[in-house]
């Protein structure tokens, strides 16, 4: 067994909190992972491992075993990589309540994050609280996202060559497209590729600003008989006759990519081909300007761990096009598992359990998780983030109020999830953000 020594002991079933809260345990009993609460911070133990004598016990091949090496240590090890996570969300309805997001960077031992805007399905001030939190944590890098229906921008037309120059003078160091998940696309109606977007994508791929895409969804949410149920619960089968079929997406992606050669794009959840290693070869061979984040979906890691040796050398033959991301949220009590999940991943050379299902680490060499948790990432987006222009940014907010002032006359039929029906927590979150500019300013100036 090499550094580990097997336990003859068990692991505790009532030991609760994050990894290294609790130590020298007397009792021990096996935990039964059917039950397991994965909502509670026992999750996070379940993942990364439980603590003894300030050392990791992990699980592997549902044996536990003691690694020689201290809680400090490993802590040192995982910040020597200077972590990006480059694949992040704000979602909650005010500020205040995302700004407790940079909470979760320091429990997750990340080095800086890319808060990426889901505008693009009517959240109107996204674009804006992504600007604020890029203010008050420099370090972070932000994308920005579209919106669909404008006032006296374009009389009533999206014009987004205009929204793109808008987004670059108001610092975001990219572009977050959500328009290829189903829902959405399905809701917008235009193909991925259609003209509309070609002065968009040009201005992109001219002045190397990087889109992050959304693009379809795991394939079995098109089967009835494989989809998962919460998927199903979501709304999210798309075996109806009303979406466009799994492979339309990919064709309309390629069909961007042949008028866009030069277009920097970073594929998010490994473009849904976890199951289809010949064409994520493909594809990353026929377009060397595009990467894929490893962010989860769940699945693709189920899906890798089907043939461990054959997606090691995937990810060593392709070190240089994938990026580190975890779908984290300002909202989400499993933010801590998903890291672990992505992490151990690539780190670990053993089985461990995820989500109560057993997952193989790759253990891949450090010089390419380097690349996969940082390098790779800021090539596309930058060796630092931009400074946001505050001015630019407050009269944002002015053409913000504008927008929900006017939320009847928008065909709301568009939007994911009407988060804005009620104006009155548009209008809260919209003041608390105008405010964070308006006292940033005031700073620069002193």
């Amino acid at each position: 067994m090499g550094q580990y020594a097997q336990m003859e002991k068990t692991i505790p079933s009532n030991i609760g909190g994050i990894m290294g809260y609790r130590r020298n345990l007397d009792k021990y009993e096996y935990p039964d992972p059917e039950e397991i609460d994965f909502s509670k911070p026992l999750a996070d133990l379940a993942i990364v491992g439980y603590i003894q004598n300030n050392h990791i016990i992990r699980q592997s091949s549902m044996k536990f075993y003691l690694e020689n090496r201290s809680i400090q240590d490993m802590n040192t090890m995982k910040n020597s990589f200077g972590i990006i996570d480059s694949h992040e969300h704000v979602l909650l309805n005010t500020f205040a309540q995302s700004e407790e997001i940079s909470q979760i960077w320091d429990k997750c031992s990340f080095d800086s994050a890319c808060l990426l805007s889901t505008q693009g399905i009517g959240y109107i001030t996204q674009n804006i609280k992504c600007l604020l939190l890029k203010i008050k944590y420099p370090h972070v890098y932000a994308f920005g996202g579209l919106e669909h229906y404008q006032f006296n921008r374009s009389c009533g037309k999206p014009d987004y060559l205009k929204q793109i120059k808008r987004m670059d003078a108001l610092g975001f160091d990219g572009v977050k497209m959500i328009e290829g998940k189903p829902i959405v696309r399905q809701k917008l109606n235009k193909r991925l590729d259609d003209g509309m977007f070609d002065a968009f994508y040009s201005y992109a791929q001219d002045h190397s600003i990087t889109i992050t895409f959304h693009v379809a969804d795991p394939p079995t949410f098109w089967n009835k008989e494989l989809i998962p149920d919460w998927a199903l619960k979501e709304g999210w089968y798309y075996g109806t006759g009303e979406y466009i079929p799994y492979r339309q997406f990919y064709e309309e992606i390629e069909g961007i990519l042949k008028k866009h050669p030069n277009l920097k794009m970073i594929l998010a959840h490994f473009f849904f081909l976890s199951e289809d290693i010949n064409e994520a070869k493909r594809f990353l061979n026929t377009y060397p300007n595009i990467c894929f984040d490893l962010t989860p979906g769940t699945e693709m890691y189920f899906n890798f761990t089907r043939d461990t040796d054959r997606w090691r050398q995937f990810f060593s033959d392709y070190q240089d096009r994938l990026i580190f991301g975890t779908d984290i949220t300002d909202e989400d009590t499993n933010n801590l598992s998903t890291s672990n999940l992505a992490r151990n991943f690539l780190e670990m050379d053993e089985t461990f359990v995820a989500f109560g299902v057993n997952v193989s680490g790759l253990g891949l060499d450090k010089p390419i998780i380097q690349k996969i948790y940082r390098d790779n990432f800021l090539r596309m987006a930058g060796d630092r983030p931009k400074r946001v222009c505050i001015k630019e940014a407050i009269a944002e907010c002015q053409w913000v109020k504008e927008y929900i002032d006017n939320l009847e006359l928008l065909d709301l039929s568009y939007f994911d999830s009407l988060l804005y029906q009620d104006k009155d927590k548009a209008y809260y979150e919209l003041r608390e953000i105008e405010q964070g500019f308006i006292k940033a300013s005031k700073s620069a100036l002193e």
